[in-house]
């Protein structure tokens, strides 16, 4: 199924639901997502696993099916290529502990990264990532 077919099925029948009401299409969004990405990066991602799933069905989902796009291109982005599901590992911190919020909670403003190389470095030490030289 393309996006742009799936777009069009979902305009044309009226389902202008928020995602977190139509739970039952999050399968069918990721999969097309994750074979879109698959082609644009180069991946060969096949699903997600069950733990990634009940994630996805527990969680909110306030920014819609454009958020549930997003958060498959990131974990795409750092799913090793010999990895065939994604698995929790990959799954933003904030989607995994949903309790109903909307959103993870913000860094402190003095913690804030001011420039791009401050934010980089942030978030490699967050991600146990070391620099090579």
């Amino acid at each position: 199924v393309s996006i742009s077919r799936l777009r069009k099925a979902t305009l044309s029948s009226g389902q202008h639901r928020p995602l977190r009401e139509r739970k039952e299409d999050i399968p069918l969004l990721a999969r097309t997502f994750i074979q879109a990405g698959n082609r644009k990066i180069c991946k060969n991602a096949q699903g997600l696993d069950e733990e990634a799933e009940r994630i996805f069905q527990s969680y909110d989902w306030p920014g819609n099916v454009r958020e549930l796009q997003h958060v498959i291109e990131y974990a795409l982005n750092i799913l090793p290529y010999e990895q065939e599901l994604i698995s929790a590992a990959y799954i933003p911190e904030h989607i995994q502990n949903a309790t109903g919020q909307r959103a993870a909670p913000p860094i402190p403003a003095q913690e804030q990264p001011q420039t791009v190389q401050q934010a980089m470095q942030h978030y490699m030490r967050k991600l146990g990532i070391r620099k090579s030289r």
